[in-house]
């Protein structure tokens, strides 16, 4: 459970529950043979830029890590 609270106070259970739904919007829309209106697929796009903007934050902050710990700081 607290791996799950962790996870919640990095917005990686949020981020997530809206990608899939978003997901499956879109995915209703193609089934339906519906037009995917703009704002679900411009917040899509902005979800998933968000969250790989993130993913690369967090590498980063590793990657740093590891230097500075390799140099004794």
């Amino acid at each position: 459970m607290e791996r799950f609270w962790n996870a919640w106070n990095k917005n990686t259970v949020v981020s997530g529950v809206l990608a899939v739904g978003l997901l499956g919007l879109v995915g209703y829309c193609v089934v339906a043979g519906k037009e995917i209106p703009d704002t679900i697929s411009h917040g899509f796009i902005g979800l998933i830029a968000w969250f790989f903007g993130a993913k690369g934050q967090d590498e980063t902050r590793r990657a740093v890590a590891a230097v500075r710990a390799e140099r004794g700081e």
